[in-house]
């Protein structure tokens, strides 16, 4: 799967960042698109996104597109998406956040339980053994 167009195809299509210049209706053409700061910023975020699962770090990926979806709703709070992307935007971001699988690392192994220590033998058990090996000689 190749993360990065999951995440950067709606993001960019939604952005069509615009420079100046005037839009067909004679108004400003910033007025139909995402300013390039804000669209830039939300783009890093999806690039951070896909670096993160192409990693394998989906936990991270889960956190980095939460912190998307929050820039996308201040962005969104301050009026500097156009209103005809908004519903597309939050859709493409929250989205995402869903399908964003975090599994995290397995617990760590429990240490080995250490042997025990052995048995002391009866007093007297080896030296009596040993000391027949000499009978009989």
């Amino acid at each position: 799967m190749d993360s990065r167009g999951l995440f950067l195809i709606p993001l960019l299509a939604a952005a069509a960042c615009g420079g100046g210049g005037y839009a067909a209706s004679g108004g400003p053409a910033h007025a139909l698109a995402i300013p390039r700061p804000v669209a830039a910023s939300l783009a890093a975020r999806a690039d951070a996104i896909a670096a993160d699962l192409d990693a394998g770090n989906g936990c991270a990926a889960r956190e980095t597109a939460a912190r998307l979806r929050t820039a996308v709703d201040r962005a969104v709070a301050d009026g500097r998406i156009p209103s005809r992307l908004r519903a597309t935007l939050q859709s493409a971001v929250t989205s995402l956040s869903g399908r964003i699988v975090c599994t995290p690392p397995p617990a760590p192994s429990p240490a080995p339980k250490p042997k025990p220590a052995p048995k002391p033998h009866a007093d007297g058990h080896h030296k009596k053994k040993h000391d027949r090996h000499g009978e009989g000689d």
